[in-house]
């Protein structure tokens, strides 16, 4: 796949709420409700559906146990919040409510990661994806860009099942082409001989630039973009080939898509060199930028290219 890393950057949040104006006219089942929150996108969609939106306030265990029951009442439902509000606040209904019976619910998680770095520990989305994983039968998306996240979005609706999809704060070129149908849930955005880094979410891009700046030492570094996290594709790692090292990167902790990995690979057996590079085991405290938490947490571009050049032997 020919990426074009010059594209122009391009907003997650219009991407999904162009997605739902799509569905929405689409079907008439669809219904919308938000936490409170509001978008430029998100006026267009009440003025447009007004019978089909509600504002439930920042409430979001209410919010999922309505879409719940909506959805019993044969509704697609989408809930749009904050990634770190919907996954701990509202957790017992995600899993009893929703997941356990299998609801059409599609939750709209917005600013995974550190997105919302500035705004403290409340609003840090760290380990949403460990999170989500402990409950069997969710489908978790992490798209990397806005062709992607409208995909997730319409892949979601299509499957009818209980989704939950990160949307990032970040503007980034789009790596995607539109129409695509996601259902694979990992790409290979660039090939790799010696190295492959399996990424989720924004970190693609760095993984990308990267790759670029270790090809000019002649270290040939494969990326993967990984953008649907669960259920976890298992030929995802096929995909990267007989590399001599395994990356994930990542903006998660404990249980996102490094401890998966490794997971397989224990399963698998094999002599590949794999490399975690995400957050430690830790609450990360405080307001700081999403800048300043790559740099104390070795996920800056050259604290990456060394843990590569460690690992494989580089100098």
């Amino acid at each position: 796949m020919v990426v074009d890393l010059n594209a122009s950057p391009a907003d997650f949040r219009d991407s999904a709420f162009m997605a739902i104006h799509r569905v929405m006219s689409e079907d008439q089942r669809a219904i919308f409700l938000s936490n409170d929150l509001g978008a430029k996108g998100l006026d267009q969609i009440r003025s447009d559906f007004g019978g089909r939106v509600i504002n439930t306030g920042i409430s979001e265990q209410n919010a999922v146990s309505l879409a719940a029951g909506l959805a019993m009442e044969d509704r697609q439902t989408f809930i749009y919040g904050i990634a770190a509000h919907i996954s701990t606040r509202a957790y017992e209904q995600i899993r009893l409510d929703v997941v356990a019976n299998k609801l059409p619910v599609c939750m709209l998680a917005m600013g995974g990661g550190f997105s919302y770095g500035n705004d403290g520990l409340t609003h840090l989305s760290t380990h949403d994806i460990g999170i989500m994983r402990a409950i069997p039968g969710l489908t978790v998306f992490n798209p990397s860009d806005g062709p992607s996240l409208e995909g997730s979005v319409v892949r979601a609706w299509r499957n009818g099942g209980p989704a939950y999809i990160r949307i990032d704060k970040e503007r980034v070129p789009a790596l995607y082409k539109e129409g695509l149908d996601y259902s694979a849930g990992w790409s290979m955005l660039r090939n790799g001989n010696d190295v492959c880094i399996i990424s989720t979410g924004v970190l693609v891009h760095r993984a990308l630039s990267v790759a670029e700046s270790l090809a000019v030492e002649g270290i040939s570094v494969g990326v993967i973009d990984l953008y649907r996290p669960l259920p976890f594709p298992d030929d995802a790692i096929s995909g990267a080939g007989s590399v001599a090292c395994l990356v994930s990167l990542e903006e998660q902790g404990c249980g996102g898509i490094g401890t998966m990995i490794g997971e397989k690979l224990t399963d698998r057996g094999g002599d590949v060199n794999f490399i975690r590079l995400g957050l430690p085991d830790e609450i990360p405290l405080g307001s700081a930028t999403r800048g300043w938490a790559h740099n104390r947490y070795g996920l800056n571009k050259v604290d990456i290219e060394n843990s590569i050049r460690n690992s494989f032997g580089g100098s």
